[in-house]
C-alpha cells in the first residue's frame, strides 16, 4: 500500500489537474486511498467528456460505456477501432459490433 506521503502527493496533483481544492490534513491512509480513488475516477470522467466532444471517426468506434483491450492498449468510448487492433481481425471486429461493444 502506498505511503501517506505518496497518496497526498498524488491527490494534490490530481486535484490541481481537475481545478479542485482538497484538504488532506488529518486523513488516515484508508481515507487517502479513497480520496485518490475518487479523484482518479473524476479525472477519467473529465477525460471521457473531453473525448466525447471530439469529432467521431467515420469507421467503427467503441460504444459509450464500453472499453476494448486491443493491441494498441485499452480503447474507450468513441475511440476508433480497426480489424488490425484485435486478434482475429475482421471476424472479431464484426462480433464486437454484433455484441454492441463497437458501433459503426
Amino acid at each position: 500500500m502506498p505511503s501517506n506521503k505518496e497518496l497526498i502527493s498524488e491527490a494534490q496533483d490530481l486535484s490541481g489537474e481537475l481545478n479542485l481544492a482538497i484538504d488532506t490534513d488529518g486523513l488516515k491512509n484508508d481515507e487517502l486511498v479513497s480520496l485518490v480513488s475518487d479523484l482518479r475516477a473524476k479525472k477519467r470522467d473529465a477525460d471521457t467528456d473531453t473525448q466525447a466532444d471530439e469529432p467521431q471517426s467515420s469507421g467503427p468506434v467503441v460504444a459509450q460505456g464500453r472499453a476494448v483491450t486491443t493491441r494498441r492498449g485499452v480503447l474507450g468510448p468513441g475511440e476508433a477501432i480497426f480489424a488490425k487492433d484485435v486478434t482475429g481481425g475482421d471476424k472479431t471486429l464484426q462480433n464486437l459490433i454484433k455484441a454492441g461493444i463497437v458501433v459503426s
